[in-house]
């Protein structure tokens, strides 16, 4: 089975994410879930995996659940506006 190029780089930005959220899980261990994210955000599910999956809202996966940290969701709202 032969590997694309474009299937390289989803896998090393998945694995880049992965480490990137070790990291914040040390530094800050307040992670919000995906319901508290949309609380936090005041915004409807449908909004925010919608995000999610354009790439448009900054998260991490910890064992293939979305995590959402504060900070990060904070910095992300004022550069939207």
């Amino acid at each position: 089975m032969k590997t694309t190029t474009e299937e390289l780089e989803t896998a090393l930005e998945e694995i880049a994410a992965a480490i990137n959220c070790l990291f914040i899980k040390e530094k800050d261990p307040k992670l919000l879930r995906f319901k508290e994210a949309c609380r936090f955000l005041n915004s409807p599910e449908a909004t925010v995996r919608r995000l999610v999956l354009e790439k448009k809202i900054p998260y991490c996966k910890v064992g293939g659940s979305l995590r959402f940290r504060v900070s990060e969701l904070s910095k992300w709202i004022e550069n939207v506006r």
